[in-house]
């Protein structure tokens, strides 16, 4: 048992009271942080050309990159521009299918139906690059990620590394439990996810694997329950896995 003397109990009295008063200021300040979100809805009505968005991607500069299934969008905050093929336009877009969108430096890159095409901010104008292409040609290209000056690809026929430093562009390996192949079918499902431990690609014919980028190979599949993955997830040092 633990005696209190009078003046010690005082204190802790006194202590357990500004420590409550403080939980609760503090809960309260979340709550309304929580709360207090306001929310925009964006459709058609507000510009889309259709409600169906494929991807969302914010750029360094704050703007809004939304790809859909009839071209691609950038929101201000305000107001939505459209970009749509135009055949009497060489620079327009070249694609309507949005899958994924990212940034390097001064470029949006849009990966499509049609492989990738790279928006230039200063010009203005959608442009592709041609080393990329002479492998890519129409082939789809369903995610990309971009990380210290390379561009990872997943495209239908195989998973690429463009380095933008020297413009090269490297086919990956992916190995089986059996043997090893260059080629893979991927699908619209393809995730990646990357962080400090680990650089992953899941697809629901591939399943969860790693992806090594010295030896460039896609090895060692991922045990776990289910052999259909759709996403995912990193959340603190937990990765989960969306069936």
């Amino acid at each position: 048992m633990i005696l209190f003397k009078k003046k010690h109990f005082k204190h802790f009295i006194l202590y357990a009271f500004v420590f409550f008063v403080y939980l609760n200021v503090w809960s309260q300040y979340k709550y309304n942080e929580i709360t207090n979100i306001n929310a925009i809805n964006i459709d058609s009505k507000s510009g889309l050309p259709t409600n169906y968005v494929t991807c969302v991607f914010k750029d360094s500069y704050g703007f809004y990159w939304l790809g859909t299934q009839a071209g691609l969008c950038k929101y201000d905050g305000y107001k939505i521009y459209s970009f749509k093929n135009n055949n009497k336009d060489s620079f327009s877009l070249k694609c309507s299918n949005i899958f994924s969108v990212n940034q390097y430096k001064n470029y949006i890159i849009v990966a499509c139906e049609d492989g990738l095409t790279f928006y230039d901010y200063y010009k203005d104008k959608f442009f592709k690059i041609q080393n990329i292409e002479k492998k890519l040609k129409n082939t789809t290209v369903f995610n990309i990620f971009n990380l210290n000056h390379k561009l990872y690809i997943v495209s239908s026929n195989g998973f690429y590394e463009f380095n933008f430093k020297d413009s090269v562009l490297i086919k990956y390996q992916i190995k089986s439990d059996k043997d090893t192949n260059s080629s893979f079918n991927f699908t619209t499902e393809s995730k990646l996810l990357y962080n400090s431990h680990h650089f992953l690609i899941s697809d629901v014919n591939l399943g969860i694997k790693k992806i090594d980028t010295l030896s460039h190979t896609i090895y060692d599949k991922l045990e776990y329950h289910n052999d259909l993955p759709r996403d995912m997830i990193q959340y603190g040092n937990a990765i989960y896995i969306v069936y």
